[in-house]
């Protein structure tokens, strides 16, 4: 059975919803052999985390298995390697930051609440429509 890693770069990893449940899980599948798809492959997620300190993403990433990491959200939305922005970062600033990742064509997963208001949200749900229904096939 063939083994796909997936990427993924988990923006504020080093804060607590970051780190103490969604890499968790994410390390958890990894060391379980991935997600079996249907077709009988095996899908590995392979995170990458970022963050603003250098400090605590070395050690989240030697106390996680020597995961890679980055201060640098524009290089991780560059990297081909990487095809999902997970941003389980501060909620203000987070549709500039998901705008972003969508124009650099990556796959989203946002932690909620998506904005800070009605008037964020909606230019952003719109923006995730088109990008569904262009890429549909």
């Amino acid at each position: 059975m063939p083994t796909r890693t997936i990427g993924i770069v988990i923006d504020g990893a080093t804060g607590r919803l970051g780190t103490t449940q969604h890499l968790r899980a994410l390390l958890a599948l990894r060391n379980e052999g991935g997600l079996g798809l249907a077709n009988g492959d095996q899908l590995l997620p392979e995170p990458l985390l970022l963050g603003r300190d250098p400090q605590k993403l070395a050690a989240l990433s030697a106390s996680s298995g020597d995961l890679r990491w980055s201060t640098d959200r524009g290089a991780c939305l560059a990297d081909p390697g990487i095809d999902i922005y997970f941003d389980a970062s501060a909620t203000g600033g987070r549709p500039e930051r998901a705008h972003a990742a969508l124009a650099a064509g990556k796959h989203l997963y946002l932690e909620k609440p998506i904005a800070t208001s009605l008037d964020d949200a909606l230019p952003l749900a719109r923006a995730i429509e088109l990008e569904t229904k262009e890429n549909r096939l």
